[in-house]
Order: structure tokens, then C-alpha cells, then sequence
């Protein structure tokens, strides 16, 4: 799926405002650099590695952990829904991220769509 978006973004939940951060179990109610602050990776599939920078660490297809290294169970595609909103979903078991940071979902819905966008500059510490 195409992304367009930043190379450097954070990820923000449409359905709870929340933002994906460093930590697999749980979502943060505001912007901070670097625990939000994600780099969105196009591998040779064409899919995406999405790397957190304040950990180094990879999203995974569990939702509930994250990984040191990045494999087929860490490539995701970014499905196009308008402007800057995307749902977001992992090829190895074709779930979507969700608005919950310990679940994975097998259908997209509002709970499933992601705003990926530019970070404020200055960066927010």
C-alpha cells in the first residue's frame, strides 16, 4: 500500500486522540519526543518497518510487545483513507492496529484509523 506521509512521524488514534508510543502496552494522551516520535521505513517488499526512537524497537504484529529487530512479523502497509489518515495494518496476520495498544483487530473501522503526521518543530521534549 502506498504511504505518502513523513519519513519521522507520530501516530495519533482518530477515535481517542491517543498517540502509539515506545512502550507496546500502552497508548500516551500527548505528544512527547521521543517516546512518540516514530520513523516510518520502506523495506525492499514495499511494505513498512515503523522503528520508535526513543527505544530503537519495532512494532510487531502482536500489538502487545515489541521487537529489537526487524522481520517479516514488523512489516506493515499504510492503507490510504484521506489526507493524512491511514489504517494501519500488519502483513504477516493482516490485522489492523487499533485504538487499544494491547490488541490487533481483523477488520478496519473508526477505532482503527491513525492520523501519521510531521512532529511539531522544535521538538516537544
Amino acid at each position: 500500500m502506498s504511504y505518502s506521509g513523513p519519513e519521522f512521524a507520530y501516530i495519533q488514534n482518530v477515535s481517542n486522540g491517543e498517540y502509539l508510543e515506545h512502550h507496546a502496552t500502552k497508548m500516551a494522551s500527548s505528544y512527547s519526543t521521543p517516546s512518540t516520535l516514530w520513523r516510518i521505513m520502506q523495506n525492499s517488499s514495499g511494505s513498512y518497518f515503523i522503528q520508535n526512537q526513543d527505544n530503537a524497537e519495532y512494532l510487531t504484529s502482536s500489538a502487545s510487545q515489541m521487537s529489537s529487530s526487524a522481520g517479516d512479523d514488523q512489516k506493515f502497509n499504510f492503507v490510504p483513507i484521506s489526507g493524512s489518515k491511514y489504517y494501519i495494518q500488519n502483513v504477516s496476520n493482516s490485522e489492523y492496529l487499533t485504538s487499544s495498544a494491547t490488541k490487533m483487530s481483523k477488520t478496519a473501522g473508526s477505532s482503527e484509523e491513525f492520523t501519521v503526521a510531521e512532529p511539531p518543530i522544535p521538538f516537544n521534549d
